[in-house]
């Protein structure tokens, strides 16, 4: 029902996208937690965004754990996702490992020391980069929770980008990651766009999660 709802403002939205097509105020939808999610959402939601000629980012929890056995995305979930790119639908980000609870507050990655955060990391990466024949650029981290241990394993495995949340964001001078927080959801999206042109020291970007 919820996913529902999403769709409908979301094409609630693209009309409003029409009336600020001529500004110069950047979009980018990104949806998270796919592999742990209803997949049978997700052609309907290409299907629209395919028509607005939207693209969407997806953010992919590659890995879950069965019966204590690691198990990767089954053949529906990456037929789903084939398709999609095929399209030029969407785009792939690493949404962490299997999307575990390890501490209070939660996360899967801060807290935890160089070497654990990095096998997690490049296996999930590994993994998404030969299942779908591409290069994975964005990390998003579950929970929008990371350190600068994550950022410099983002930059020793070859990130460019790491989309999370503007709060509790680690401080890293050395690190050549670009950092493209999430500004707003669809239900504030229309509020987020006239701010952002109102505000002139703000950058143009606004970054939807759904």
């Amino acid at each position: 029902m919820i996913k529902k709802i999403l769709i409908i403002i979301f094409v609630y939205n693209c009309f409003l996208l029409t009336i600020y097509s001529q500004n110069r105020t950047n979009i980018i939808f990104r949806i998270d937690d796919y592999g742990i999610d209803n997949q049978e959402f997700y052609p309907k939601l290409f299907d629209i965004f395919e028509k607005y000629k939207v693209k969407l980012e997806v953010a992919v929890v590659p890995f879950k754990v069965k019966n204590d056995k690691l198990l990767g995305l089954t053949e529906r979930q990456k037929e789903i996702l084939i398709n999609g790119l095929d399209r030029g639908v969407i785009e792939l980000a690493l949404h962490g490992f299997i999307h575990a609870e390890n501490t209070y507050p939660p996360s899967e990655f801060s807290g935890f020391s160089f070497n654990n955060q990095y096998e997690k990391i490049k296996e999930g990466k590994d993994y998404l980069g030969k299942e779908f024949s591409i290069k994975i650029n964005t990390f998003v981290p579950p929970y929008n929770s990371y350190d600068n241990t994550t950022i410099g394993v983002l930059d020793s495995l070859g990130f460019n980008s790491i989309s999370a949340a503007l709060y509790n964001v680690p401080k890293s001078n050395k690190s050549k990651l670009n950092f493209i927080p999430f500004t707003t959801t669809l239900e504030n999206l229309d509020r987020s766009i006239k701010n952002a042109r109102m505000d002139k020291d703000n950058h143009d970007v606004v970054i939807v999660v759904m």
